[in-house]
């Protein structure tokens, strides 16, 4: 007889009973789940197996018979991101177990955290769920897609980003205000002001008066634009010889 139960054992195939209900709870972002389209659908993905599971009426996603691993939730949906999971299912390692195991089904350990994009496997999120044999997990809706940028309309303020206009405004605002400024300066300020502006050669070459031969390409260069003396005792020779060219004939 004990023969006879060992063998019936053995042949039976081991049931799974570790399963995950994902559960899409009402948000900000998505204050009615029910308008999710019926595509809406998660996936479990390792390197040994992939499982699928459509969205139920009641907003839940229901794996069942999960086989031991460590898996990728992603959750697929027309119009919104969802934040990805990791699913760790076990087998426990006790007598209890072992016993489990021998009658011909098992209860497996699931753990779920949150997991991201990018990063490490061994690096996990926040612990969302686990239990004995199943667990039921609340998602986070991201954020929802957006396949086309709407155009912007046209506001005054967007001018101000323009470095052309910014120039011209601060331009305005120097000749506007340099009278004002310079109609209550002190007099004795004001006095000293204009004097400097009066020998500034600049100003001179700008305005016209003071030396009408300023040169402003060798004021900017540092050289000064006086003759040197090698170039007068040159133009005076030259004068002188001219006299006395004049003088003979």
């Amino acid at each position: 007889m004990r023969l006879l139960s060992s063998i019936i054992s053995v042949s039976l195939p081991l049931v799974q009973a570790t399963t995950l209900t994902l559960t899409i709870p009402p948000s900000a972002l998505l204050p009615n789940p029910s308008t999710l389209p019926s595509t809406t659908h998660a996936i479990l993905s390792s390197s040994n197996d992939t499982l699928s599971a459509l969205l139920t009426k009641s907003n839940t996603i229901h794996f069942a018979h999960i086989p031991p691993g460590s898996y990728l939730c992603d959750i697929y949906t027309r119009d919104y991101n969802i934040h990805p999971l990791r699913v760790d299912v076990t087998l426990p390692e006790s007598e209890v177990g072992k016993e489990n195991i021998r009658r011909g089904w098992e209860d497996g350990e699931i753990n779920v955290w949150q997991t991201f994009r990018g990063n490490e496997w061994g690096n996990k999120g926040e612990s969302l769920g686990a239990g004995r044999g199943g667990a039921d997990v609340e998602v986070k809706v991201l954020g929802e897609r957006k396949f086309f940028e709407e155009r912007s309309g046209f506001s005054p303020l967007s001018l101000l980003g323009n470095p052309m206009i910014l120039i011209g405004i601060v331009g305005l605002g120097i000749m506007v205000g340099m009278p004002k400024l310079m109609e209550n300066m002190d007099p004795e300020m004001r006095e000293e002001f204009e004097k400097q502006q009066r020998s500034s050669p600049l100003a001179a070459g700008l305005t016209g008066g003071g030396n009408m031969g300023f040169d402003m390409a060798s004021w900017m260069a540092g050289s000064s634009s006086k003759p040197d003396s090698n170039d007068k005792a040159a133009s005076s020779g030259a004068t002188s010889g001219s006299g006395k060219a004049k003088r003979r004939g």
